[in-house]
């Protein structure tokens, strides 16, 4: 078929290939474009996105508790957010007043026999000759130093500063950690005061045609991570909860700074739940092999009851994390961002998941 111009339908064709190809390639650059840009701001900034990752975890917390703290009192979000900072700030402040000074008591007699607890051990390791190749193989210099293979500086020198320095320097440097704390939380407040006013402009940054699809995964990022972040939570305090109970049953010292590591470690999946357990077994190791025994047989049942009871009931209502991509997760951001990436690795895998479902759920052909 010709046109009035004597012109046929089939001269189009290579044309409308040619523009089909065009549109393809430029989409492929735009995507390699963003994920290049991504990869770079994340290698030269990555303290920075894990700050601005943590500030959307806090607003999501206090804007989930608002919003329901509103509807069920009536007074709107606004005034719920206040509501909920008030309750937060009488909480937090109470717990300071009567349970502070002893914490920090404990804080400082943990750190202290923990150290005694690692220096012992390596003396018993230096006193045969599998332990004396274990120590040369062990990580963060925890084998003798270099030029003083037999000498107390590999002794002391060595463990200490490394093991109980690095955990006591990320709780008590004062300006590091309580700043960082102040921009996350500080930033966490604006986006929970107005959430909407940063949603379209993430989703401003892609074409007009993504954008209401932007904004549902986002929607549905933040509901998704209110229910982790909440039955996360739970999960911490039944851990810490059955942990305490099991540590004063057996007769341990400094229990309530125990379970509070034990808490507060449980929200790193699997990782977290052998670091609160290594305090706790180091201390009983002073009161005889037998007790170490028990304390870790103890906190392999909590952990098995959290799996296999607390867990399941808790991801019935959220997302179910797979346990290899948690994992692989938490190894390429502890590689990437160290302690903060790890922290983080499990909501932010949460977080994508949530995306990709709500991708999918879109996709007719899916």
């Amino acid at each position: 078929m010709q046109d009035v111009n004597g012109a046929s339908d089939k001269d189009d064709l290579p044309l409308d290939r040619a523009a089909s190809a065009l549109e393809g390639i430029s989409t492929v650059l735009r995507v390699v474009t963003i994920a290049a840009a991504i990869v770079l701001l994340i290698a030269t900034l990555g303290d920075l996105v894990m700050i601005v990752f943590a500030a959307v975890l806090v607003a999501v917390l206090l804007r989930g508790a608002a919003a329901r703290v509103g509807h069920l009192a009536h007074i709107g979000v606004g005034w719920g957010l206040l509501v909920v900072m008030l309750l937060l700030i009488g909480t937090i402040g109470g717990l300071g007043w009567w349970f502070g000074p002893d914490l920090a008591h404990q804080a400082n007699q943990l750190q202290n026999q923990v150290g005694e607890q690692l220096t012992s051990l390596r003396g018993q390791l230096e006193q045969t000759e599998w332990g004396q190749g274990l120590l040369q193989r062990l990580p963060f210099g925890l084998g003798t130093d270099a030029g003083d293979s037999n000498g107390e500086g590999g002794r002391i020198g060595s463990i200490i500063p490394r093991l109980t320095g690095v955990l006591a320097g990320a709780l008590w440097s004062v300006l590091g950690v309580l700043g960082t704390l102040g921009v996350i939380l500080v930033a966490a407040l604006y986006m929970a005061g107005a959430p909407a006013q940063y949603v379209h402009g993430v989703a401003h940054l892609l074409p007009k045609s993504g954008r209401p699809t932007a904004r549902r995964v986002m929607d549905r990022v933040g509901q998704n991570l209110w229910g982790w972040l909440v039955g996360q939570f739970i999960d911490m305090l039944v851990v810490g909860v059955l942990v305490g109970i099991g540590l004063w049953l057996l007769g341990m010292p400094l229990v309530f700074i125990l379970a509070v590591v034990a808490a507060a470690t449980n929200f790193v999946p699997y990782i977290g739940a052998i670091a609160g357990a290594i305090p706790a077994v180091l201390i009983a190791l002073a009161m005889g092999w037998q007790q170490a025994l028990y304390v870790a047989l103890m906190y392999t049942l909590v952990q098995a009851f959290e799996g296999n009871v607390t867990a399941p009931l808790i991801q019935q209502r959220t997302i179910d994390l797979p346990p290899a991509l948690t994992l692989v997760a938490q190894t390429a951001f502890g590689l990437v961002f160290g302690l903060f990436g790890i922290i983080l690795a499990t909501p932010f895998t949460a977080a994508v998941i949530a995306a990709v479902q709500q991708l999918t759920d879109e996709d007719p052909d899916y």
